[in-house]
């Protein structure tokens, strides 16, 4: 299984660009697209805060930024120069990790409900 998780920050990329006070007035794009590889293609979009963006929603400025992970990630590359001040590959896949989290928890909540120890949750 392959995953791999962009940052897209349009609002980094602005920077030098054009005058600080115009970016104080942007909106900005700034998501999380995890792209996951595993007998077939799934990808999460989420906000900065952890909230799910259906991709149906987005305009075209927004969806080509998505173009260009998408493309890096099937044709295994690097993010090509012209989208490198916007977009950022993260080292850790972040819907893995959180998964690993939620199930932390719940095995945490059985632990403590059932006063028992958490490596006896695992037999």
């Amino acid at each position: 299984m392959r995953t791999t998780t962009y940052l897209i920050n349009d609002i980094k990329g602005f920077k030098g660009k054009i005058p600080e006070n115009a970016i104080k007035n942007l909106e900005g794009f700034q998501v999380y697209y995890t792209l996951q590889e595993n007998n077939g293609l799934a990808y999460y979009l989420e906000d900065l805060n952890g909230n799910k963006i259906n991709i149906n929603d987005l305009n075209g400025y927004k969806k080509m930024f998505l173009d260009e992970c998408f493309d890096s990630f099937i044709k295994k590359r690097e993010i090509s120069d012209k989208y490198k001040e916007y977009i950022t590959i993260l080292n850790e896949p972040r819907e893995i990790k959180q998964e690993i989290n939620e199930r932390y928890k719940i095995f945490m909540q059985y632990a403590e409900k059932h006063s028992i120890g958490i490596y006896e949750v695992y037999r």
